[in-house]
C-alpha cells in the first residue's frame, strides 16, 4: 500500500508502535504526519524514529563547516562514494525540517505540544568523531527518539 504520510488509511488506535527511519527530515507536512501517527497509535503506544538534520547546513554556518570538514578529510560527503549532492540539496532546501537544528529546535519542542512524552533520546554527533579521525563519514547530527503517545484514553 502506498499512501501519503499525513493521510493514513488506518482506524484510530490501531497500532501499539509506529517506527520510522530517516523519513521525518523529508516530510512536507511534519505536524500533519505526527498527528496521523498519534491518531493511529493506541493511547500509551510508542513512536520510535531515527532521523538526522541532514540539510541543516544550508541554514547554519556551524553545520556547513562540519560538512566541509567531511569533504576535506574524505573528498566526498560519504566516504568511499563519488556523490554529487546538488540535486538533493536543492530538493531539501524548501523542506520544513531542513531549517531546524534537530532534535533541539523541532522535535523536543513539538512532540510535547502534540501530546507525546519523550521517554528516551539518543543523539550522535559524527562530525565530532570526525575531528579526531575516528569516524570517516557523516556531518549531521543523528538522533533516535522514543516517545509515548500521551493522548487520553477514548
Amino acid at each position: 500500500m502506498v499512501t501519503a504520510a499525513n493521510e493514513l488509511p488506518f482506524p484510530d488506535d490501531s497500532f501499539d508502535v509506529v517506527i520510522s527511519r530517516l523519513v521525518t527530515w523529508a516530510l512536507p507536512d511534519p505536524v500533519g504526519t505526527f498527528r496521523q501517527w498519534q491518531r493511529v497509535l493506541k493511547p500509551g503506544g510508542l513512536l520510535i524514529y531515527l532521523d538526522s538534520n541532514c540539510y541543516f547546513y544550508q541554514y547554519d554556518d556551524r553545520a556547513l563547516a562540519a560538512r566541509e570538514l567531511v569533504y576535506e578529510k574524505t573528498g566526498t560527503v560519504h566516504a568511499g562514494e563519488v556523490f554529487d549532492p546538488t540535486l538533493c540539496d536543492e530538493a531539501a532546501y524548501d523542506l520544513p525540517m531542513s531549517r531546524f537544528d534537530r532534535p533541539f529546535e523541532w522535535d523536543n519542542i513539538m512532540l510535547p505540544r502534540l501530546k507525546f512524552d519523550i521517554i528516551a533520546q539518543e543523539i550522535s554527533y559524527p562530525q565530532n568523531l570526525l575531528k579526531y579521525g575516528i569516524y570517516d563519514q557523516g556531518y549531521s547530527t543523528d538522533f533516535l527518539v522514543v516517545a509515548k503517545n500521551g493522548k487520553a484514553l477514548g
